[in-house]
């Protein structure tokens, strides 16, 4: 479901330009556009990590749940272009007792990004990474799979902004517009959401234990603001 509408006028300016030969007349307006959308697709990270007293053993208990988690993103048809392993990486691992740092074995970890596009199996997905020895499952951005398409739907709902703008405030002055001199973007906030988000959503020693998460990632939009500057006609 889409709804599209264009945003308010915004604080237009009617200036004079003066050359040595001739006066040009014009009008700089502003305009927004945006587009709303429910998201298709969401990104994940998944962290696995393993502590143990040999390093060799934790790099092993890492490597052997990663190929889990790589087997489980095949079983749910994920192409290997939506799979990213961001680091990997081992060292000590310290925790603070009794206000000083106690040595408690060597640390092996890994970072997995995952683009899941069947949000109806959202639950499903998630609860069988949870099963997994994950240290974490988190940072969940929702985005569309459209969202270039949206975003220049946006794009062009503020075009038609500016224009109307324009024509509105030329006709008050009893005026016409003429050609268009100048056309830019300006900077728009990347797509908002209206529903909820979500940062780190399970981090803890009994992740085997939990369920999946049901989708509720409420609704996006894609905004866009231009400036246009039109010729003035008398």
């Amino acid at each position: 479901m889409r709804k599209m509408f264009a945003g308010a006028l915004i604080a237009c300016a009617l200036f004079l330009n003066v050359s040595c030969s001739e006066k040009a007349r014009t009008i700089k307006v502003f305009g927004s556009g945006e587009v709303t959308y429910i998201p298709d697709i969401v990104t994940m990270t998944v962290n696995v990590k393993d502590v143990k007293p040999v390093l060799r053993d934790a790099i092993a208990n890492t490597n052997a749940t990663s190929k889990k988690l790589l087997e489980l993103c095949k079983k749910y048809s994920v192409s290997d272009e939506d799979v990213k392993t961001n680091f990997a990486q081992s060292g000590r691992e310290y925790e603070w007792k009794n206000g000083s740092e106690v040595f408690v074995g060597f640390r092996s970890e890994q970072s997995v990004q995952i683009t899941f596009r069947e949000l109806g199996r959202m639950e499903e997905f998630t609860g069988e990474i949870l099963a997994l020895q994950v240290y974490s499952l988190g940072d969940l951005k929702y985005s569309h799979s459209k969202k270039n398409k949206f975003e220049s739907e946006a794009n062009m709902l503020a075009l038609d902004d500016a224009k109307s703008a324009a024509e509105k405030m030329a006709e008050r002055m009893g005026v016409g517009i003429g050609d268009v001199l100048y056309i830019s973007d300006v900077d728009a906030d990347e797509p908002v959401f209206y529903g909820t988000g979500y940062g780190l959503v399970a981090q803890n020693k009994s992740l085997n234990r939990s369920s999946g998460f049901v989708v509720a990632p409420g609704i996006l939009s894609s905004e866009k603001k231009v400036v246009v500057v039109f010729e003035l006609k008398k």
